[in-house]
């Protein structure tokens, strides 16, 4: 199965949550630091999906952004009932996750023209200041889907 996780933006608040299912939230500051996505608006304008790595199962992880990211879900829908395919392998995981409105029109003013590279830094600056919360907010999306009830974390390293 594949998963693909869709909010406003793909690499702000989007990637914290496929952090969180892949259960990768303990160093989360690092992860976002080494991770070449987060933040990069280049990525993000494609609209396409952006492929984060591999869960404990072997599912694939990606993320998406998109402005009616509440749509996706009903568009992948649609179109495997219009295939004739009822089970697709891939489950739609819509985020909504409080105060990525904000985050979405700093995205939105790093366009403009010699101050965008200080909006996006802001707006990278919003999502580490809020990492506990929005952390908060994935394992509830993550831990309320139906699908998903026998999601078993991945064993911890022993030290």
């Amino acid at each position: 199965m594949d998963y693909i996780l869709v909010g406003k933006n793909a690499v702000y608040e989007t990637i914290v949550a496929a952090l969180v299912f892949l259960q990768k939230e303990e160093n989360l500051i690092e992860e976002l630091d080494k991770n070449p996505v987060f933040g990069d608006l280049d990525r993000d304008n494609k609209r396409e999906p952006i492929f984060m790595g591999f869960d404990n199962r072997g599912n694939r992880i990606y993320i998406l952004g998109t402005q009616n990211y509440k749509l996706i879900e009903k568009i992948v829908g649609e179109l495997s009932r219009v295939a004739g395919q009822p089970d697709i392998p891939l489950q739609v995981i819509t985020m909504e996750i409080k105060g990525d409105a904000l985050t979405y029109y700093l995205a939105y003013l790093a366009d403009l023209p010699l101050i965008g590279a200080w909006f996006a830094n802001l707006a990278k600056r919003w999502v580490i200041s809020r990492k506990t919360e929005i952390m908060t907010s994935c394992r509830n999306t993550i831990n309320s889907m139906p699908q998903l009830e026998d999601f078993s974390p991945a064993a911890k390293p022993l030290k």
